[in-house]
């Protein structure tokens, strides 16, 4: 979704600040299984892909795991990360950040991605 309210993250994934043009995107999510319940499985140099509006493909690459606190909003926003993903811990009490670089030369439009 375009923007977060605690409604709409109940249902999806929220962009929480930036974008993919600005290069400093910040998705926020439950950790329900159907949205980022599966972040503590992933690792430092796992590729992940994040489709814009317009349709153009974005690769990036894990650059750093980290647990931090729920209040650390500004951390989360003001970091040189492209990416971050940003979910609750599964006691809720820390939140699990994924900071992801992106692959600049690899973004493309679906239609190329798809055969």
């Amino acid at each position: 979704m375009d923007t977060w309210d605690a409604q709409r993250l109940r249902r999806a994934p929220c962009r929480y600040y930036g974008s993919a043009e600005t290069h400093d995107l910040v998705i926020a999510a439950h950790n329900y299984r159907s949205s980022f319940g599966q972040c503590r499985n992933l690792q430092i140099g796992d590729e992940i892909c994040f489709t814009d509006a317009a349709g153009i493909v974005h690769k990036y690459l894990i650059g750093e795991i980290e647990i931090v606190e729920p209040t650390a909003v500004e951390y989360m926003i003001s970091s040189d990360w492209d990416l971050s993903l940003y979910t609750c811990t599964y006691s809720g009490a820390q939140c699990l950040t994924v900071r992801c670089t992106e692959q600049r030369d690899a973004a493309a439009p679906l239609s190329d991605h798809v055969m």
